[in-house]
């Protein structure tokens, strides 16, 4: 088959498979960072240590009362509150390129534990999931997924009281290269390939 053939298949097969809305995803969630760490791979830490998101954390944004303040309550950690109700998304991290792990240290005992958090995700390509729920603690929460994520959903849950007030310090996720990165990386390899068959004919 011709390099060029082979490279337009290649093309085409990274183009359906990215296409390919993601359903029942395997998630598997963490409470110690440690283990997180090991599944997550290369991360990329938000410090919330200023108002400039880490790359690929495109936005966080709020639908609550309160809007998410990053670096403004508490230095060093992000500060919300979701009271929308539990069908109601209060709170989202977008991502750009798409994650497949997410996690950081949970400060639920801030105005006294609340009602809990409710963790939903978008997948690339479409679709979405419920990943669990986790409140009452203090301390590391993170997931892990076969697939791609390209947005996090917190929203209240109903484990008592009227709100869930919390801080997050020391986000952490794992990009998934972009599709462009993962063609050029396909072509550079091809071309190494190419090149060491005519090495051996000559």
């Amino acid at each position: 088959m011709h390099l060029g053939m082979r490279l337009a298949v290649a093309t085409v097969s990274a183009s359906v498979l990215l296409a390919v809305p993601a359903q029942a995803a395997t998630i598997t969630v963490y409470t110690s960072e440690a283990l997180w760490a090991a599944a997550a791979g290369l991360t990329t830490l938000e410090d919330f240590n200023d108002i400039t998101l880490a790359p690929g954390l495109t936005s966080i944004t709020g639908g609550g009362t309160s809007t998410p303040s990053v670096n403004g309550v508490t230095p060093g950690r992000l500060w919300d509150r979701l009271d929308l109700g539990s069908s109601v998304v209060d709170t989202t991290f977008a991502f750009g390129p798409a994650i497949t792990a997410f996690g950081g240290t949970w400060f639920l005992s801030v105005a006294g534990f609340g009602t809990g958090i409710i963790v939903d995700v978008d997948f690339l390509g479409g679709g979405s999931q419920n990943v669990g729920t986790f409140g009452g603690v203090d301390g590391f929460w993170g997931f892990v997924s076969d697939m791609p994520i390209i947005a996090v959903h917190l929203s209240e849950n109903g484990l008592g009281g009227v709100a869930e007030t919390y801080e997050l310090e020391n986000l952490q996720f794992t990009s998934v290269p972009e599709p462009a990165t993962l063609l050029l990386l396909g072509a550079g390899l091809g071309a190494v390939a190419a090149r060491r068959r005519l090495r051996k004919r000559a």
